[in-house]
């Protein structure tokens, strides 16, 4: 089998320039074999039914056709603002809750100005415009970082703009309410359509039909969620504190909870003394619809590409938004966490996402091998994509390469750099040596489930509205996996994924997707739902079950433990075990090819030595 091999190009308006797009064209397919080029149009800001875009894309596509390639265009929505407003007037748009607050003086009345967030797709424009709507605002007493004094008291607000990019906030409490504290729930517009709004798949599948003619080989949308907005403070400590919002999100939550969104706003942010459930169970609620409507608009997104272009159609690519394993907590108002539950054909990731996670998705969802983005890390080092391609090699995973070009993005390294393109396509090349012996996917004997609820519930996680880059519990989880997984061959999945019945149990053993498993790690079991806790009191009286939460154990003692249960690692120094007994070894990648390789391992009860180049195949 023929893998994909990825490359990536972000067109700009220089690609209007005169020959600007042929001799891209013809250098691509000159210097390098790459069978897919993804490219993306969200540094343009025209929209989808532009005659001279399209009038573009098909030079593209056809060259590509005619080189024995093929094209994977970007068609996403969420950049369709404009268009989707003028089909659908009251389809609405995306928005997200900025919490302001302040304090209530002697008559109970409080006022603040605040920066307007400056938001919009990129290559579409940016709006710092003020809020659409306050659909909350409460006087209460604050006794801590989000803990709020009993039960908040409904008050009214209104805004108005000062014309300088800020926003002033009024609020009247009541004169019962002097010298507390006020919040009001800002709703301001997100610049793309509701993720919620029925018209929303019309549009998209209209959008989808006016490519319908280009013969492409892949259709994508990258990163799908709410666009979060992320703001630095102090120059570099990231955070996010908005929360997707609209008035369909308010139906589905009204439709799921019984309970009016607007009202559960203030419990976002603090909890009630003595009542910290209540917070805690409407931010459970919340995430669970946010992650649920991802998903079934990817779902959506997937069957219609195949009903558009075809069921050989690529379609792409990764759910995961931030790329850094200690920055995910960022993607809960992304998309709630729904990496694992996206349908694709193939498993795709970016960035430095955790190998575990990537086994995970290619244990579910197949596809012969897993795709990872991959731009440098923001080092614009070319030979830190020989190290991720023949890593990911290793472990049956092949590398999305950006990018041939991208002018707008500093961070990313362009290999239409003489020289660059030819190193990553002998790269590409030499791995997919590989393709004959990669017919079954890693062996991961252990599956690592983390709590859902635990890690994504910001109040419980970060103690307060907002999610803070390297903080909370979810890069706890993330570093303390990506250590084990040095030891041995893990994958890791969030309790979700037993609510929804992708990990099971079969003969004793926890199956997901391909993958049977010799033992489960449980960590932060706290708030869990009954499903998931009587399906782990079913198979501790069946199977090898280890739960941790809060601080977790050593590595090396998890590690002890699973050595004494018999847990085979399946994993060697520079190499893996896959399910039908083959073992892959591949050098660490310092070069793109030519790279020195030596083994000497004991492997199933045999000597096993080995000098060479860039990888060894064992094969029973």
């Amino acid at each position: 089998m023929k893998h994909k091999s990825i490359l990536y190009w972000k067109w700009d308006e220089s690609i209007f320039e005169d020959g600007k797009l042929e001799r891209g064209l013809d250098d691509i397919v000159r210097r390098s074999a790459f069978n897919l080029v993804y490219v993306s149009f969200h540094h343009l800001g025209r929209p989808y039914d532009d005659p001279e875009l399209y009038a573009k894309i098909k030079v593209f596509a056809d060259g590509l056709r005619a080189a024995g390639r093929g094209l994977m265009a970007d068609i996403d929505v969420r950049g369709e603002l404009k268009s989707f407003l003028r089909a659908y007037p009251k389809g609405g748009e995306a928005q997200m809750i900025r919490f302001i607050e302040g304090d209530l003086d002697a008559d109970g009345n409080g006022e603040a100005v605040a920066q307007n967030p400056s938001r919009g797709r990129t290559g579409r424009g940016s709006t710092d415009r003020g809020p659409d709507a306050a659909p909350g605002a409460w006087a209460f007493t604050k006794i801590g970082k989000g803990e709020a004094d009993g039960e908040p008291a409904a008050a009214e607000a209104s805004f108005s703009d000062l014309g300088n990019g800020t926003t002033r906030f009024t609020v009247r409490g009541g004169k019962s309410n002097a010298g507390k504290r006020f919040l009001i729930a800002a709703a301001f517009s997100r610049g793309i359509p509701d993720h919620f709004s029925p018209d929303l798949y019309t549009h998209y599948r209209k959008m989808l039909e006016y490519h319908r003619g280009l013969g492409l080989a892949g259709v994508a949308n990258d990163e799908w969620g709410y666009d979060v907005f992320v703001e630095a403070e102090n120059g570099n400590l990231y955070y996010s504190a908005s929360f997707p919002y609209s008035t369909g999100m308010a139906a589905a939550y009204k439709a799921r909870t019984g309970r009016q969104l607007e009202d559960d706003l203030f419990y976002f942010a603090y909890a009630p003394r003595g009542n910290r459930e209540k917070a805690l169970g409407r931010i459970d609620d919340y995430v669970r619809l946010l992650r649920a409507q991802m998903k079934e608009n990817n779902d959506w997104f997937y069957d219609t590409c195949q009903k558009v272009f075809g069921s050989e159609v690529f379609v792409g690519v990764h759910p995961t938004y931030w790329g850094d394993p200690y920055d995910f907590g960022f993607d809960i108002f992304q998309n709630g966490l729904d990496w694992w539950e996206v349908k694709r054909g193939a498993a795709q990731t970016d960035e430095f996402v955790l190998m575990p996670i990537r086994l995970a998705l290619l244990h579910k969802w197949g596809g012969g091998v897993w795709y990872n983005m991959w731009y440098s890390g923001n080092t614009q080092q070319l030979h830190t994509y020989f190290a991720e391609s023949w890593q990911s090699a290793r472990f049956c995973g092949r590398t999305h390469y950006l990018g041939y070009e991208c002018p707008n993005e500093p961070g990313v390294f362009n290999l239409k750099h003489p020289g660059a393109l030819e190193q990553v396509a002998a790269t590409e090349h030499k791995i997919a040596g590989l393709d004959p012996y990669q017919t079954s996917a890693p062996d991961s004997r252990v599956l690592v489930v983390f709590g859902a609820e635990a890690a994504s519930n910001w109040l419980l996680s970060y103690g307060e509205a907002r999610v803070t880059r390297g903080t909370g519990t979810l890069p706890r989880i993330l570093s303390w996996t990506a250590a084990l997984f040095e030891w041995v061959l893990c994958d890791l999945v969030p309790s979700s994924e037993i609510e929804n019945g992708s990990v099971r149990t079969e003969g004793g053993a926890a199956v997901y997707g391909s993958q049977r498993y010799d033992a489960v790690i449980w960590l932060e079991p706290g708030r869990a739902g009954e499903t998931v806790r009587a399906f782990f009191a079913g198979y501790a009286r069946q199977g090898r079950l280890l739960t941790f939460s809060g601080t977790y154990p050593s590595v090396r003692e998890a590690v002890g433990r699973l050595d004494a249960a018999g847990v085979p690692r399946n994993r060697r120094r520079n190499g893996c075990k896959y399910q039908d007994g083959t073992w892959i070894f591949t050098a660490d990648g310092i070069l793109p090819v030519g790279n020195y390789l030596e083994i000497d391992e004991e492997i199933d009860g045999k000597r096993v030595r080995f000098t060479g180049e860039d990888y060894f195949v064992l094969k029973k």
